[in-house]
Order: C-alpha cells, then structure tokens, then sequence
C-alpha cells in the first residue's frame, strides 16, 4: 500500500519492556510512557512480562516480533506510529582487531537466556531496520525511542546500567547470515545506506555509550520505583508539550483558559530533554536521529509565525544553539568554532516554548567573550525585570555577527535599494565596500527584470526574470536567503585544523571514488569529477591509535549537506577500523550515493564541489552546518576562516563535548579536531537536462 493513499488517521504504539536482572525501571517506563501518549491520542500495545495483566504480548523475543508485525498489519498512510523500547541492550564485535567487520547491536528479550546455537533469542539491528523498512512502506511517520544501552560500562552513582555483557560475535552473525540465506529471506527490500528518511530515531545513548536508570520520586513526592533515565526526561517534556503536568507553566493558554500544547520540533524538546539530564545523569548523552525539525508525531515541520524579526533565521528554531549555566552568572553557549561561533557575536536568548526570534520576547542578549572548539562563554545581558534565569531548553538565536561575509553587487536604481535594504538586517552578510572586490564570496548582477548571483569561483548560483515592484521585492528576498546559505557553504570550506594543538592522532586514510554494478572504482585527485546521476562512495579508516568520529559533508554552491545522516554525533570509528558511505552495513552491498545537481542551480558544463571531512577525538553534532530547514546554527565569516577565527583558542573553556558538564565548574576539555577538503567538479550527465535533485541526495 502506497503511504500516500487517503486513510482515516489512526496513532498507534508498540511499548515494549525487557526487564531482565537488575533493571526493574521497564514496567514504570511503560505505564509513564502510556500516559503521555494518550495525551497524544495514542492506542498502546504492550509488550511485558508474563506476570503483567495489561501485557499483550510477552516481551520475548518472539513476542516483540508478533507484536510488530500485528501493528504493521493494522497500518494505513495516515496513521502515526511509535516503537518504543526500555531494557537491555548489546554490543558485539568480531574478536580478530584486524577484521573490518561491523559491530553488531541488538535487543535483549525476557527469553535471552534461553538462546542455542541455531536458536539465537535476541533481536539484530539488521532485524529492526528490517522493520522499520516494512512499517514505512505503510506510513511516513514513524518514530522509535530506544531507552537502552549500547555497550556495557561501569555505572556509576546510584544509578543502574542499562546493558549486558557482549555477547559472541559469531553467534549474532551467524543468526543474521541464517536469515539472509533463507529461502524466503526477511530482508527482500533496499535497505537505506544511512538512516531510514522517514523515522525519527531518539536514543538514550550512542553507540559505545551506557544509558541508565534510577529512583525517581513519584507523582506525591515520595520515593518511586526505578525509571529510565531518557523515558522520565522525555515524558517530563512532552507533558510540558501537551500543556500537562509540573512543567505545563510554558504553553499558551488559549482564550477559554486551557493550555495549548506548543508546535515545538524534535530538535527544540530534545534540547530540553538534555538539560533535565545533565541534572539526572550527567553520564548520559540522548541523541535524535532523522528528521528532527517535525513536530511530535507528526510528517508536518515546525514553522515559524515570527514577525518582526531582528536577525537571520528568525523564524526558524534549526538556527539556535543550546546554552548551558555551569556556575551561578557563568554561562555557555553550546557551540564553537567548529560551529562558526566568533568573538564579539550577539545572540538573542529565547525561552523554550519560542521557535523563531521575537525580539520583543527575548530573555537577553548574549555576547560572546571567548570561544572553544565546541563551546563559547558568553556574557549575559538580561532584557525586562522578571526572573533572569534560562529554564531547561532555552535556546540562542544569532542575532548581530561579529564579521560579516562582503557581497558584491552591481544594480542600479530600484534593484540596489531593496538589496541594501534587504541585506541590512542579516547577521551573516552585507554588502562590500569599495576596495574589497577581491573578499567578496559572490557578486550579485541587477539589471532590468533580470537578477543573478554569481560564485566567487565564476559560475552562476541563482537566476531570476520577474515583472513588476512586487516581485523584485519577493525575487530579493529569496537572494538574500541563498546568499546567506553560500556564506555558511563557504565558511565551512574556510574552517582550518586545530591550530593550538598538534593532532598526530587524528589521522584518516581516505579514499572517493565511484560505484557501477556495485564495484567501486576510486577517483584521483586533484581531478576528481562526479558526474550527475552517477553514485559514488567515500571510505575512511583510522589509522591513529585512539578512537575517533568523522562527519561527512557534501559542499556545493548553496548547499552544505550532512552525508553521514545516520551518524549525526559523528561515524565512530575505532582504530585500525574502517567505514564506506555508501554501503549498506547489514548487507554489505555497495550501493553509493545517488549524485545530482543542485537544486535550483542553472546547468553548467562543470562546477565546483566539495567532500569536507570533520575528525574529533569525541562525538559532537556538526548539523548546524547544513543549510536548508534542518541546518541549526550560526556560522563564521569567510574573511575571518583564514586561520585567524580558529587561532583563537581559549582553552579555559574548551569543554569538548558538554554531555559531561554538569552544574557546577568543571575541569576544562580540550577537542582535538581535523578538517580535510575533498575538492572534486561536478560535471552534468549528456544531454543536459532539468533535474531537482540536490547534490549527492543520500539515497
């Protein structure tokens, strides 16, 4: 059944808990979980125990998947659907450190225990991806909480580790080979290379990472019984959401004086969720995969009803950056110099129930004094005389940049009027000044009907022919906009290495080349050129002694793109260890990526293009890079990338990745990091036609 065939609307969820020794957490995470989606007009399954009355399944292994396929079965196009699980864990991998076979993860059913050596009784991740594969093609809106570990760990404090020890590689291979090789394999479909498009994913943790539960007071104050760190967060926040519960303070009331639920998007909650957990369980980093600007439970996107905004990306909370106080008066902007942020640039602070910046309701100014890698401190200006404290998931919009990106221009009469007085209110461009001709990142032509935006590398960006003052005005504004997006594409070319510290640890072997009939056949530089509807792969192997994350990102004209997609915090590669983008890990098929031409932008014989590499020693999300509406930053000036924005280090706040802040000053953390250009052309397929495809669309 197509997803996009009518049907009466339905939402339904799959709970799922495993609670094996010595978590108890899972039957309290379920009925928390049950409660705040029927706020949301959820029908519940359950999947417990055998002793649990309102179970209808048991959550063994074969239970869950009877489970899942019946909820399948009942899917229509319209319907919202969820997957959620609380319990162990596992993390596998192959004993030989020489061998480049994956790691493996999987589920831990009640009847784990009872698994024989043709008879393995967890659930793979090739199995879950397998059905969300199948629940998809019934409906686009999917979204799965995974409250779970994914590797073991010591826990520490009173606090419960939610993981098992790791089982034997070949037990959970051989389990998945069985299945492959059926005669009626499970696994019929493409599977997607990164992550499935249509699911939002929340994890408890990553993938060599250790979740948790706890004690947590019950409704009277009193004390509870245990509950999943990331289950009584997100409940905590999405009854915030739904105008309920303890936190219900932020919705708007409506006129009759009940509580409207807030249009906030996965991004903006799970911000919220973080802060209540660095509170919890400091240990812990919650993660949310895929589409993260939808509203919850929703295909629809957050969408700003801003008016009167004083910056760039006003009305759009993609643009924010989280802020964190780690002392009473000292706060921290979460983002760096890897994210664009400079020295002397102003930030609107709103609440969090605001998704766009309205300078009327700002909380304050923030203005950075000095800035890390991946964190920056700012001084606080508080606007108003109520309370001057964030709140959990108070956000930062940029607001005045500290260096703006020069454009040229050359129109005349009506045409440089509304550029100036459209360029006038962006934080991230302006209009060049006499003499700086050779700076400038792009040079904007007016004459006539007719406006054009040309590269600083000699090929055209955008096009416009319009009628009329009406559509100058609209033509203008959309320039503005993919200038603005040419300013973050070029900044993040213009991001050099770790300047203060040498980073011999942090070396990458790479190789690019193209994919035909599933052969990959690798490209040489410096004349590598990707041709337009061809596929391509990108192979990186660590050759260092120590574990690191690469972000891979696609960078042309306008556009800034997240390759890496299913690995938002950064691949985990381990040392010695290697990764293909473009192969599809449970298979091993080497598919590629699907190449195209940037939407939007006129054909050429050729244009510039290029495959940026991000190395850290840690996980951090690199996503407020993107351009377009799933970007979420700020981002720094060309002029200023020339080595001396990133040769301000200030390592007395320098926290690397912030899940480890926690209320109080902390000893500092210096991230290492690597930027490697992969510069390639671009050429078109022959004959040259019409295409809306983006450049290199993960397929």
């Amino acid at each position: 059944m197509s997803p996009d065939e009518p049907g009466e609307p339905k939402s339904r969820a799959l709970l799922i808990g495993s609670a094996l020794h010595p978590l108890t957490g899972p039957a309290r995470d379920l009925r928390e979980m049950e409660q705040v989606l029927s706020l949301y007009n959820f029908t519940v399954t359950k999947c417990l125990g055998p002793d649990d009355e309102d179970s209808s399944y048991p959550a063994t292994r074969s239970g869950i998947l009877s489970a899942w396929h019946a909820l399948i079965e009942k899917t229509k196009p319209s319907d919202a659907v969820v997957i959620y699980y609380s319990g162990h864990a596992g993390l596998t991998e192959s004993p030989d450190p020489s061998a480049q076979s994956r790691r493996l993860q999987y589920l831990v059913p009640l009847d784990f225990a009872a698994t024989t050596e043709n008879d393995w009784r967890g659930i793979a991740d090739a199995e879950i991806s397998h059905l969300l594969a199948l629940t998809t093609a019934k409906s686009h809106n999917v979204t799965t909480i995974f409250d779970c570990c994914h590797s073991a760990r010591m826990a520490r404090g009173p606090t419960w580790v939610k993981a098992i020890d790791p089982d034997d590689y070949r037990t959970v291979t051989a389990h998945i080979q069985r299945m492959l090789r059926a005669p009626d394999p499970p696994f019929p479909h493409a599977y997607h290379h990164e992550h499935n498009p249509h699911v939002v994913s929340i994890v408890a943790a990553g993938t060599s990472a250790s979740a948790f539960e706890r004690r947590f007071a019950d409704e009277r104050g009193m004390a509870g019984d245990r509950m999943g760190i990331l289950t009584e967060a997100l409940t905590h926040t999405l009854r915030a959401c739904a105008g309920v519960g303890p936190a219900s303070n932020t919705p708007t009331p409506a006129t009759d004086g009940t509580a409207q639920p807030l249009r906030l998007p996965w991004r903006d909650i799970m911000r919220r969720v973080r802060d209540r957990m660095r509170r919890t369980c400091p240990e812990q980093y919650p993660d949310v995969e895929g589409p993260q600007g939808r509203l919850p439970f929703k295909l629809e996107t957050a969408v700003s009803q801003a008016q009167g905004v004083g910056g760039p990306g006003g009305g759009n909370s993609s643009a924010a950056l989280a802020l964190l106080e780690t002392a009473p008066g000292e706060v921290l902007l979460q983002g760096g110099m890897l994210h664009g942020v400079e020295p002397g640039d102003v930030y609107a602070v709103m609440p969090f129930e605001e998704v766009a910046l309205i300078e009327g309701k700002m909380l304050a100014e923030a203005e950075v004094v000095e800035v890390g890698p991946v964190a920056s401190r700012v001084r606080l200006r508080w606007r108003g005389e109520g309370k001057r404290r964030l709140g959990d998931g108070a956000k930062a919009f940029a607001w005045k940049s500290s260096a703006l990106m020069p454009v040229g221009f050359s129109a005349a009469g009506e045409w440089e009027g509304l550029l100036r007085e459209g360029v006038r209110g962006s934080a991230f461009i302006r209009l060049a000044e006499p003499g700086e001709e050779r700076e400038c990142m792009a040079q904007v032509e007016g004459s006539g009907g007719r406006l054009v935006i040309r590269h600083h590398q000699h090929f055209l960006v955008r096009e416009w022919e319009v009628d009329g003052a009406e559509g100058r005005r609209v033509v203008v504004a959309e320039c503005v906009s993919v200038l603005e997006s040419v300013a973050k594409a070029q900044r993040l070319l213009d991001m050099r290495d770790d300047q203060m510290f040498e980073s011999p640890d942090l070396t990458i072997d790479y190789e690019a080349g193209s994919v035909q009939d599933g052969a990959a056949t690798p490209l040489s530089e410096p004349n590598m050129t990707l041709v337009e509807d061809g596929r391509m792969y990108i192979t990186v192997t660590n050759m260092s002694r120590q574990m690191l994350y690469v972000s891979m990102f696609d960078v042309c004209a306008d556009s800034v793109t997240l390759l890496s997609k299913g690995s938002p915090s950064g691949i985990q590669l381990l040392a010695g260890k290697s990764y293909r983008f473009g192969e599809v890990d449970i298979t091993g098929e080497l598919c590629g990526s699907l190449i195209g031409w940037p939407d939007e932008v006129p054909r050429a014989d050729s244009m510039p293009e290029t495959i940026s590499l991000v190395i850290t020693d840690d996980n951090i999300d690199l996503r407020n890079l993107e351009t377009g509406p799933e970007s979420t930053g700020p981002e720094r000036s060309r002029m200023s990338g020339r080595g001396t924005g990133l040769a301000r280090l200030v390592d007395s706040i320098a926290f690397g990745d912030l899940r480890s802040i926690r209320a109080e000053k902390q000893a500092p953390k210096h991230m290492r990091y690597r930027i490697i250009n992969i510069p390639c052309q671009l050429a078109p397929r022959a004959p040259a036609i019409n295409s809306a495809m983006a450049a290199l669309s993960v397929s």
